[in-house]
């Protein structure tokens, strides 16, 4: 999971700094030149971001859920976790 949320940041790193042509027009907006659709881009980078963030939490319930323990502690271990999403 690590691997892929590297390979997703390096990925939009790019895709924000080759948005428009030439690169210049990121700090120099004045300059002729073109720019991609940045709400797509970033509607794109978002929903992958909330994707991303979920399975990063939910990695540990499967985990929890293997544990020998009452229903009720892996419920309430499992919202511990949850909570840091808030």
């Amino acid at each position: 999971m690590e691997g892929i949320i590297i390979i997703w940041t390096i990925t939009f790193f790019f895709a924000s700094l080759f948005q428009t042509y030439p690169i210049d027009l990121n700090w120099y907006p004045m300059l002729p030149g073109h720019v991609i659709n940045e709400f797509a881009m970033y509607l794109a980078l978002a929903c992958t971001e909330l994707v991303l963030d979920v399975a990063t939490l939910t990695l540990p319930w499967t985990i929890i859920w293997q544990l020998r323990m009452p229903a009720t502690r892996k419920w309430a271990i499992s919202g511990i976790f949850t909570l840091g999403s808030l």
